[in-house]
């Protein structure tokens, strides 16, 4: 994951040009307001009558920040401000009521890369204070380094790689550790080292320390004086700065001396005075190449980055394509081969094979079975094809009354008077077979079906033939 390295510009910095009745505070007046911690070095711009700025920097994307304190008379806020880019307005941030530092005014992340100017105009009705506090904008891959303080997050690739045992995240907006002796390994380039956290109330208040070396120096101990037992989460705190090195690289290391029943160590960004640490890429034999300081990955390996994504995107869907398709034609292959193997069953011509009559009586039980759907006695009871296909006789017949039989094959309206009338109810003293009025045969074609692309039902009834 790429993530920009910010330039930040204190108001205090002369390339903030101020355009009216501003006043610098220099004393953290404002540094108790809110929990979103103290203004940064802690100095403020500020104006109680319309007024302006502007700031030319070269890069893609800039916010700027500042001390959040409105008047709201009738519905009408007071200060306001709106802020451009290029004389292009990016308007401002919604207000917020409460007081607070470290408040984002305004920002633009899609700008093109390269020089433009920043314009803040403060609109003051009823002197209430508008307050600058500082600039951020992600610079040109061209912007010098070497007299900037670079803004460092917990989730840039580099800080991610420098958590030893015991570190976790907290809440993804920083990382966290309440093991004793936790170290954190980092590798800059630059004078100093700032390190910004913040004390979250839902974990233990007990104040504790901790320690920090620069280049194998002595220990040097920091406070982490916890909160009060109702107090809210504070945060933007600086835990502590290193003193200036000479400019160059330099390796610190943090050290958590508390445990888990005191306020932990958080880590939510740095910030590192002239210059950065250098930005390592991954070659491809998987060696580490280290390229030259940069807030940023460079334009070039950004492009190659979304370049090689898109080849293996591409890959991976083409491969998906190729399975589906495959699947789809080895199920229809598969498909059509049942087919023909279930038409090549079929016989191309088969003969009717006679049904030989052996006198059965029909007793109580035989009529019965019958109801039921089981097979009439014959003389052969043939076996099922692979496929549940009879060949030379009929598989299980479905089960009807008898009533529904005899009225299938002579409708009640044209039956003779004086034929004798088969029912469900019949009892065993009714004998079909040696009944002077009718007689039973039990018939069998050949079984069997032929083919018909229709759906429909099947009711298979015996065949009746007229008395000889």
């Amino acid at each position: 994951m790429s993530v920009p390295r910010w330039i930040i510009v204190d108001d205090a910095d002369s390339s903030i040009q101020y355009s009216g009745p501003w006043f610098f505070d220099s004393k953290g007046t404002q540094d108790a307001v809110g929990n979103f911690g103290p203004a940064y070095q802690e100095t403020l711009h500020g104006t109680t009558l319309n007024a302006s700025l502007s700031f030319n920097f070269s890069g893609s994307q800039v916010s700027v920040f500042g001390s959040n304190n409105l008047l709201n008379s009738s519905g009408v806020l007071d200060p306001s401000w709106e802020c451009f880019i290029d004389g292009i307005s990016i308007g401002a941030a919604p207000p917020f009521q409460f007081p607070e530092n470290n408040w984002l005014f305004c920002s633009q992340n899609t700008l093109t890369d390269g020089p433009h100017v920043l314009t803040v105009n403060a609109t003051v009705l009823k002197k209430q204070t508008f307050w600058l506090d500082y600039i951020e904008y992600v610079p040109s891959a061209s912007v010098p380094l070497d007299d900037k303080a670079i803004f460092i997050d917990n989730l840039d690739p580099q800080v991610e790689a420098a958590f030893g045992s015991g570190w976790g995240a907290l809440g993804g907006t920083a990382n966290e550790t309440g093991q004793t002796n936790s170290a954190f390994t980092f590798n800059f380039t630059g004078i100093s080292l700032s390190w910004y956290g913040f004390i979250p109330t839902e974990l233990p208040h007990t104040a504790t320390t901790g320690s920090y070396s620069v280049d194998n120096g002595t220990p040097t101990s920091f406070l982490l004086k916890g909160l009060p037992a109702s107090s809210d989460t504070i945060y933007n705190q600086k835990f502590f700065q290193t003193p200036n090195y000479t400019q160059g690289q330099h390796e610190i290391i943090v050290l958590f001396q508390g445990s888990g029943q005191t306020t932990p160590l958080t880590l939510d960004y740095m910030v590192v005075q002239n210059g950065t640490t250098p930005v390592t890429t991954t070659t491809g034999a998987g060696s580490a190449a280290t390229t030259s300081s940069s807030p940023a990955l460079t334009s070039n390996n950004s492009a190659s980055g979304k370049s090689n994504t898109g080849i293996i995107v591409g890959a991976v869907i083409g491969g998906l394509v190729l399975i589906a398709l495959t699947i789809l034609a080895v199920f229809f292959i598969r498909r059509r081969d049942k087919k023909l193997r279930h038409e090549e069953k079929l016989p191309s011509t088969f003969e009717p094979q006679p049904f030989m009559y052996s006198p059965v009586p029909i007793t109580t039980s035989v009529l019965d079975g019958y109801r039921s759907g089981a097979v009439l006695p014959s003389s052969k009871q043939p076996a099922r094809g692979a496929e549940g296909i009879g060949y030379g006789g009929h598989s299980q017949m479905p089960s009807f009354s008898l009533t529904d039989a005899s009225h299938s094959i002579n409708p009640p309206s044209t039956a003779p008077a004086s034929a004798a009338t088969i029912s469900s109810n019949s009892q065993g003293g009714f004998d079909p077979l040696t009944s002077s009025t009718s007689r039973v045969f039990q018939h069998e074609d050949s079984g069997a079906r032929m083919k018909n692309e229709r759906v429909e039902i099947i009711l298979e009834i015996p065949p009746q033939y007229t008395p000889r």
